[in-house]
């Protein structure tokens, strides 16, 4: 059993129990708390996994000093953000897996902090966010850090603590190029809480997403971003991205039933509307984008968070008594994360590198760090040349 498939395990198990006993409180906030401490360590301990580390492991290990990036010398491909928390962290002797232990421990404090909002289910919650975003908390370390610092900026954001807000946009926006884009969209949509939002456009958003099924936008947003005011390695990035789509997947069901979930249980209160359009717009990032997977990915991993705790929290506390579509989609879940274990150790099984067979800190009893750093390597080399391509073509 591989590294990832472990995780998702402990945490599929605890959410039965959770789904089971979900009555007794105090029982499922234990729970939560033991599966979330399991997470952020089993997270913690990852060491040298991932293909990205080709490009991380070099950038850190010969990351410039402190004073020279701040001085204006900056010289590295990174975003300069990454690069002040890289040398920051390697001038008091944080090694390539203390700069990772350290990403993970600011990503689980915002996400428990962000947790702490949900009225049940918390467990389940988790699983689904590993399940759906592993990518990003194994291996994209720099957009990992963005979407904490993402998150906070929304927490301080609805707590009306602007100074905060603003601080954690900056530091989104430095480390990642992406964080920029969602800060700025998200005080927009922010602006418009005022705006009243029903099950209307939700049904629109369900209706869309079918529609965008079959008619790819492709041809439509290449014009418009050829438009806009942004260097030309940001357009062609976006553009490389776009260019990898799948006109069907598994998840679409999810996305669709999650949708007509949302729109079915919502009350709409003023209570919670500086909810409203945060989510719908994100619900609608995913409608548009939903054909162009990779780059939905990657931007889902900002929101997806939020979007959890707001759609677990309008079923829970819902009007509407009926149980059928919440069962649904939690069913569909479940079969969405059997499917994703089965392809997963097939690709798994078949991949040339094996670049993504986990190991962990403990494995400096049996081998010494620069051996394990080079036999991974090594592994990311051979994916970056046999097999990412043909991902990308597929």
């Amino acid at each position: 059993m591989n590294y990832l498939t472990i995780l998702l395990i402990v945490l599929l198990l605890f959410s039965l129990v959770e789904l089971s006993f979900a009555k007794h409180k105090v029982l499922c906030d234990q729970l939560f708390h033991i599966a979330f401490a399991f997470t952020a360590f089993w997270v913690g301990i990852k060491y040298y996994i991932g293909p990205d580390i080709f490009s991380y492991v070099p950038f850190y290990e010969t990351i410039q000093p402190l004073k020279d990036i701040l001085g204006g010398h900056y010289k590295g491909d990174f975003e300069i953000g990454f690069a002040i928390f890289c040398s920051l962290l390697k001038s008091i002797g944080l090694s390539f897996w203390g700069m990772t232990v350290v990403i993970t421990a600011i990503y689980f404090a915002a996400i428990y902090k962000l947790f702490k909002q949900l009225k049940s289910y918390r467990i389940f919650a988790l699983f689904i966010l590993m399940l759906l975003d592993a990518n990003l908390v194994l291996y994209q370390f720099r957009e990992c850090l963005a979407v904490s610092f993402y998150l906070l900026m929304v927490l301080f954001l609805f707590k009306k603590k602007y100074i905060a807000s603003i601080l954690m946009f900056i530091m989104a926006a430095a480390v990642h190029k992406s964080g920029l884009f969602m800060c700025i969209g998200t005080f927009i949509v922010y602006e418009l809480r005022f705006i009243k939002i029903d099950k209307q456009a939700y049904i629109i958003l369900f209706m869309l997403l079918i529609l965008f099924l079959i008619i790819p936008l492709k041809d439509f947003i290449l014009p418009i971003i050829d438009q806009l005011p942004l260097q030309e390695s940001v357009i062609d990035s976006i553009k490389h991205h776009l260019l990898l789509e799948k006109n069907f997947q598994t998840i679409f069901i999810v996305y669709a039933i999650a949708i007509f979930s949302t729109a079915y249980y919502s009350n709409f209160s003023k209570d919670d509307a500086k909810w409203h359009w945060i989510i719908f717009s994100c619900l609608l990032i995913i409608v548009i984008l939903f054909q162009y997977y990779f780059i939905l990915n990657r931007l889902r991993s900002y929101f997806l968070p939020l979007a959890l705790v707001y759609i677990i929290n309008a079923i829970i506390t819902s009007n509407n008594k009926s149980v059928l579509p919440k069962q649904i989609l939690v069913v569909s879940i479940l079969l969405f994360s059997a499917n994703f274990y089965r392809r997963y150790n097939v690709e798994l099984e078949n991949s040339i590198s094996k670049v993504n067979i986990g190991h962990t800190v403990f494995d400096l009893k049996h081998k010494s760090e620069e051996q394990i750093k080079q036999e991974q390597m090594k592994k990311a080399d051979k994916f970056w040349k046999y097999e990412y391509l043909n991902q990308t073509q597929n």
